[in-house]
């Protein structure tokens, strides 16, 4: 509370704790996180505009069968 405070003044150490609280997180970095979220100056950006399609050049699909990686996982090998 006291490194919150010295940075943004008492009042906005008390809303990050109010916003902790309502969010019911219980840690000290979640508190801090929260008054960065609500006390950094982030610039506004522009919507992200999806309409067209993305490229993807040379990239690979993903495969989308997980069983390969829960085995490796568990020490086996796989064939893919």
């Amino acid at each position: 509370m006291a490194a919150l405070t010295e940075r943004n003044g008492f009042e906005s150490a008390l809303l990050a704790v109010d916003e902790a609280i309502r969010l019911q997180a219980k840690d000290p970095e979640s508190l801090k996180s929260l008054h960065r979220r609500l006390f950094t100056d982030v610039p506004d950006l522009p919507p992200l505009d999806a309409s067209n399609d993305i490229p993807l050049g040379n990239m690979t699909p993903l495969r989308n069968d997980l069983a390969a990686y829960d085995l490796a996982l568990k020490g086996g090998v796989t064939n893919g």
